[in-house]
Parts: C-alpha cells; structure tokens; sequence
C-alpha cells in the first residue's frame, strides 16, 4: 500500500489515518486554510499585548476563540514585533502544578 501523498506523508495509526504536511519554506507562512480567522486571531492577540496585558494558551481560547496561540505568536514574531515568552507555573483542574507559557510585548523596544 503507498503511504505518500502529493502534499507529504500519510501515516497509519491506531486504524486512524493522518496527514503530515510537508516542511514550509518560511516561517512567516500562515498554514491554515481559513486565513481569515487566523488572521483576525492575530489581530485580536496583538491588541490585546499591545494594551500591556499577558495572555496563555487557555486565556486567548477564552478571550478570542483561538485555541492556537502560539501559531499566532510565531505569525506575530515572523512580523517582527518583539513577543516575549516567559515560562510560569499554574494549577490545573487536578489540581496539579504544571508551567504554561505566558507572553506579552516588551513595549520599551518599540
């Protein structure tokens, strides 16, 4: 059976088949279809940063619908505005203590 596709690798697992795009070019590169809504998300974190506040994964799937953050961070970093991560320590719903990232923009650079 031919495992490849024209766009990259085809991989079977757990009688579940997946799609593995192949490498991009450019960092910059936005790989979602719906450019659209990430495109607005990027929007929505930049403002968000550039009011001065700090935003993790779970706060911009709460705030903004954007359940890939740190998509956006990389499109807004390829932009060249200067995201800052910090690694910090939360509780979860376990209440177990577990590090989620944390950014916000170094507003004295620009």
């Amino acid at each position: 059976m031919n495992n490849t596709s024209a766009g990259g690798n085809r991989l079977q697992g757990a009688g579940v088949a997946r799609h593995v795009s192949a490498p991009f070019n450019s960092v910059a590169q936005n790989a979602n279809p719906n450019t659209h809504t990430s495109n607005s998300h990027c929007a929505k974190v930049l403002a968000h940063l550039l009011a001065g506040n700090r935003l993790t994964a779970i706060s911009a799937l709460s705030l903004f619908g954007c359940a890939r953050l740190a998509a956006r961070i990389e499109n807004l970093r390829a932009e060249g505005w200067p995201i800052i991560s910090k690694s910090i320590k939360v509780v979860n719903r376990d209440g177990k203590t577990v590090r989620v990232a944390e950014y916000n923009i170094d507003l004295e650079v620009m």
